[in-house]
């Protein structure tokens, strides 16, 4: 063989053969089953004669008694594979459908119906505009958004720089693909970072993303010293200062050269005590005279308003408290400050006024509430004393995360506003909010606030229950993958206190309610009793065992008395 000639044989020198493209149509009789119709696709099979058929049809041919060709009625022993027109088929490729809207796909010919459903160049996505009927492909959608008229949305493929000023979040945002196929298993992921103001704000969640070719329109939208002249007149030490130019007492005119420090008179004004302005209000401090003032604008006890609509209750911290859980039947959770000032606590928030009480004189009021389209919001604000207020800051972290679903997380730092509440509840309160929940995290039952129905259940009966061939809840009958613990009913269990049942006996003690039964057995005001019978003789004996304490014999079910 000639050195110019190509040799076939060598892949080295094989020339790569063209794809061949076909009309769609013209391809559909020789390319198709001769038995479903449906494209053939590799494996392909064949009968001796050399009629081919899909593997699918050719499993239900074998199966058919007598076995033989669906065209030529050759009896089949076995189809064999051929592979000839497996090559063919696979280098058969057509052009989209939707080329026309900017498809340069060719798939091959058994893979055309595939491509079809995914092909994101279909033209059947609609404008999500109000009364806009414009319907077309994704790279069309995107070029009508864009144009002046009648929209002019803004549209990018690039990240965009929010670190300057930008037009305020007045919504939450909500996200949607567009897209002319359902995308199964889309995740997305929203971070939103804010900084500034003295405080950030951190959110993040990770969720599907909904798709949509919006055929149908939008979807539905559903946290001193003193010192003296040589008299003896005195003066404070910041008076002193300002006399001291002009070199004479202010009393008496007497010069003075230098005022001298009257340690008798400053043991007399640190003796001297009087009650706080606000001792009716449960204050016990009885600060120096000299110190009253400094006191009343850091007293934790001067007076607040209740916010509830219509209440004039006015009181200290620790009495609105009583009276926010008496009377409104608020909930409120008491939380410690650590060494550094910092208090932490895990809290289940209601569709109300939620209270935190920190070291029983700080108020945290959590108001949250529903407030569409914002979903929930939740407003904080601390309920001091104006004068207590004025002097201290404070600043607050709300944290949420959820794992229902997908994955929610949301963080929001702030510095807290404190009021008294003596001009009643700021007017922009409802939408003054440190934090906005999503519909998908709220739920939406107003009633239950933050979380779902929480149905509780014992330790024992808990691992009883668990043990069913369906784990679910005993009562709304919900699948139970696993109990979660509930530390709020379990503090509420350990606060209920009752009487001893032997209280007349002289018991003073208060157990949970929870521990009477161990109580009672327990208890040394139960006084043991003996119950006899006297016989015909009229003699009465009992063999029983003394307790320290009254022990008693019941004779003849008599009234019980004291052994002799």
């Amino acid at each position: 063989m000639a050195a110019s000639e190509e040799d076939d044989t060598n892949p080295s020198t094989r020339r790569k053969k063209p794809r061949l493209m076909v009309e769609a149509e013209n391809a559909a009789d020789a390319l198709d089953c001769g038995v479903c119709f449906l494209p053939l696709r590799p494996p392909i099979f064949q009968c001796p004669v050399g009629h081919v058929v899909c593997s699918p049809c050719r499993d239900k041919l074998a199966r058919t008694c007598p076995r033989k060709c669906h065209v030529c009625g050759v009896a089949v022993v076995t189809y064999r594979r051929c592979h000839a027109m497996e090559k063919l088929v696979d280098s058969i490729h057509v052009a989209c459908p939707h080329a026309a809207h900017g498809c340069a796909a060719t798939p091959a010919y058994h893979e055309l119906e595939s491509h079809r459903d995914t092909c994101p160049h279909a033209p059947n996505c609609h404008c999500p505009g109000d009364g806009c009927g414009f319907v077309g492909s994704t790279a069309a959608l995107l070029d009508h958004f864009a144009a002046a008229a009648p929209h002019d949305w803004p549209c990018t493929d690039q990240p965009v720089d929010q670190s300057q000023p930008q037009e305020r979040l007045q919504l939450p945002p909500r996200l949607l693909c567009i897209h002319p196929h359902e995308v199964v298993n889309m995740r997305c992921e929203l971070v939103i970072l804010w900084l500034g103001g003295g405080g950030m704000h951190h959110q993040q969640s990770i969720f599907n993303l909904g798709c949509s070719d919006l055929a149908d329109g939008l979807p539905d939208p559903k946290h001193r010293s003193q010192f003296l002249c040589h008299v003896g007149h005195v003066v404070c030490s910041t008076c002193r200062d300002k006399l001291a130019p002009a070199g004479k007492c202010h009393v008496c005119g007497v010069a003075v050269a230098g005022y001298r420090r009257c340690h008798a008179m400053e043991k007399l004004v640190d003796s001297i005590r009087v009650a706080c302005p606000h001792a009716a209000h449960g204050c016990p401090a009885r600060p120096p005279y000299h110190s009253l003032d400094a006191h009343r604008l850091s007293c934790t006890h001067a007076p607040c308003h209740c916010p509830g609509k219509g209440c004039g209750i006015v009181g200290s911290t620790a009495e609105l408290l009583d009276h926010f859980a008496d009377e409104h039947d608020w909930p409120c959770t008491d939380v410690s400050s650590d060494h550094d000032n910092l208090a932490w606590a895990e809290v289940h928030l209601n569709d109300c006024f939620n209270f935190l009480s920190v070291d029983h004189h700080i108020i945290i009021m959590m108001n949250m509430t529903s407030v569409p389209p914002l979903d929930r919001a939740i407003s904080v604000l601390c309920i001091r004393p104006r004068a207590a207020a004025a002097v201290s800051e404070m600043k607050c972290e709300l944290k949420l995360f959820n794992d229902t679903g997908g994955s929610h997380y949301q963080k929001s730092q702030f510095q807290l506003d404190c009021s008294d509440l003596a001009d009643g509840l700021p007017d922009d309160l409802k939408y003054r909010c440190q934090m906005v929940v999503p519909a998908f995290v709220a739920g939406d039952d107003n009633d239950d606030g933050i979380g779902t129905n929480c149905h509780v259940v014992c330790s024992p009966c808990r691992d009883k229950l668990s043990r069913a061939p369906v784990p679910k809840c005993h009562v709304c009958g919900v699948a139970v993958a696993g109990y979660s613990r509930c530390h709020a009913m379990e503090k509420l269990v350990d606060s209920i206190r009752v009487a001893c049942p032997h209280a007349a006996h002289g018991c003073a003690a208060t157990p949970a309610y929870h521990e009477l039964e161990s109580h009672r057995d327990t208890c040394p005001h139960d006084w043991p009793r003996t119950d006899v019978s006297s016989n015909y003789m009229k003699y009465r004996m009992a063999d029983f065992h003394l307790k320290n304490g009254f022990n008693f014999i019941a004779v003849d079910g008599r009234p019980p008395t004291l052994p002799a």
